[in-house]
């Protein structure tokens, strides 16, 4: 059975570190490091909802505050999906 919780992800530290023109895509980045080292596991899919989000305003400008509910899968793997 899979279990459920719901986190608040601010990568806002992190992502301004970057350049300007990288900062969706590292922030990608930041965001999978900060739920895997959450859940104690690797594998880890962002839901298309959060990936939107992202990349609404372009490489420059993500939204850098997430609020995330994380399900752990009997198959070990960790699935995301955006609560708003």
């Amino acid at each position: 059975m899979a279990e459920d919780k719901i986190l608040v992800f601010n990568i806002r530290k992190d992502a301004i570190k970057t350049p300007k023109w990288r900062r969706s895509k590292d922030a990608m980045s930041i965001l999978r490091r900060d739920v895997a080292k959450h859940s104690d596991n690797g594998k880890v899919k962002i839901d298309q909802v959060t990936n939107a989000l992202m990349w609404k305003r372009g490489g420059k400008w993500p939204q850098l505050r997430y609020r995330l509910k994380i399900k752990k899968m009997d198959d070990g793997s960790v699935q995301t999906e955006y609560v708003g």
